[in-house]
C-alpha cells in the first residue's frame, strides 16, 4: 500500500509544477511573457486541469484508500497517448461529500461491471461488482469511463488545431404542427437553455412556424439558413434528443458521447477562451499584457475550481476592449 502522506505531497508536487511551470521559467529567464503565452498556445501546452469528484453513489459504500491514487496513475500515464496537450485530469476524493466538483464520477455497486454517461449533466457511471474490488479492476473501469467518455470531447477538440472555431451563429426555423402544443413547449424550452448555454460560442436564432400538419408525417421540421432542406423529425423519436444531435453536428462539435450536448458545450467554454487569448497575444505583440490578461491566466492556471465559462467572458471582454 503507498503511503497517503507521500501520494498527497507527490500529486501536489506535480500538479504545482504542471500549473506553474512555463511561468516560473518566464519570471526566471526574464523573458516577454506574450511570446511564452503565444507559444505554449500554438504548441497546444497551455496548462488546462479538470478536476472530478469521484463519489459513491446508492446505499452501499466501501474503503478504497488507494482508489483515487491508483486511479490517478492510470489517468497520466494513458492521457499522454491520447493528446500532446498539457491536459491535466486532477481527482478528487469526494467519498464523504464534501468536495463536490463540476465533473462527477458515481459508483455504483451492481451484478455487473458497466459504465454510462449522464444525458444531461456532466457526470459518469461506473458500475462495479465485488469481483472487480477483489480483482483492483475498478481504477482502469474508472479511467476508461473518464477517458473514452467524460471526458472524450475535451480531447477530441484539443488535438484540433486552434485555428478550428465554431460557427458564429445559427439561424434556425422551426416548424411545428399547432396541434401539438407538448411537442412545441419542450423543443423551444430546450432551445431557450441551449442559447444562454451557447453564450460565447456561437449566437442561435430561431423563428417558429406552425405549418405542419398530420400528412407531412412529421412531429418538428428544421432549416438552417443557407441550407435548401429541411430536416425532419418523424413522430417515433425523441424531438428534442434528435435536435440535440442535429445542432451539435451544425456546431461542429465532437462526435462522442453522442447524447450529451452539455459535455461539449463545457470543453467548447475551454478551447474558445483559448482560441481567444491567442486572438489577444497577436493583437498585443511586442506590447506590455494589461494586469488584466496577466489576471485572467494567473487564474486559468492556478485555480482549483476553475469556472472556464467565466473566464471565457471575460477574454471577450478584454478581446473587445482591444
Amino acid at each position: 500500500m503507498i503511503p497517503q502522506n507521500f501520494n498527497i505531497v507527490t500529486n501536489a508536487i506535480v500538479f504545482v509544477l504542471a500549473v506553474t511551470g512555463p511561468w516560473i521559467w518566464v519570471r526566471m529567464h526574464q523573458t516577454n511573457e506574450i511570446e511564452v503565452l503565444q507559444q505554449l498556445l500554438r504548441d497546444g501546452l497551455f496548462p488546462v486541469t479538470i478536476p472530478i469528484a469521484i463519489q459513491f453513489a446508492g446505499d452501499v459504500s466501501f474503503t478504497f484508500p488507494d482508489l483515487i491514487e491508483a486511479t490517478q496513475f492510470q489517468i497520466d500515464r494513458e492521457v499522454s497517448h491520447l493528446t500532446n496537450s498539457s491536459l491535466y485530469i486532477q481527482l478528487i476524493d469526494n467519498f464523504d461529500d464534501s468536495s463536490p466538483s463540476l465533473y462527477s464520477i458515481d459508483l455504483i455497486l451492481n451484478n455487473e461491471n458497466t459504465l454510462g454517461i449522464s444525458a444531461t449533466s456532466l457526470k459518469g457511471y461506473v458500475f462495479y461488482t465485488l469481483d472487480s474490488v477483489h480483482s483492483n479492476d475498478l481504477p482502469f473501469v474508472i479511467t476508461q469511463t473518464i477517458l473514452y467518455h467524460l471526458i472524450r470531447p475535451e480531447i477530441d477538440l484539443m488535438n484540433r488545431p486552434l485555428t478550428e472555431n465554431f460557427p458564429d451563429s445559427l439561424d434556425i426555423k422551426l416548424k411545428f404542427n399547432v396541434h401539438n402544443e407538448t411537442v412545441q413547449h419542450n423543443v423551444t424550452e430546450f432551445m431557450d437553455k441551449m442559447k444562454q448555454k451557447l453564450v460565447g460560442i456561437s449566437v442561435m436564432n430561431w423563428e417558429v412556424d406552425n405549418s405542419l400538419t398530420t400528412r407531412d408525417n412529421a412531429t418538428l421540421s428544421v432549416k438552417f439558413s443557407g441550407q435548401n432542406s429541411s430536416i425532419i423529425i418523424s413522430p417515433e423519436s425523441d424531438p428534442v434528443a434528435e435536435l440535440s444531435m442535429i445542432l451539435q453536428e451544425q456546431l461542429n462539435f465532437p462526435k462522442y458521447p453522442k447524447h450529451n450536448i452539455y459535455l461539449k458545450i463545457e470543453a467548447a467554454y475551454r478551447i474558445k477562451t483559448l482560441q481567444i487569448l491567442q486572438e489577444l497575444t497577436d493583437k498585443i505583440r511586442n506590447k506590455n499584457p494589461s494586469q488584466l490578461l496577466q489576471n485572467l491566466v494567473h487564474q486559468i492556471i492556478s485555480e482549483t475550481s476553475p469556472s472556464w465559462i467565466g473566464y471565457l467572458t471575460t477574454a471577450r471582454q478584454l478581446l473587445d476592449s482591444l
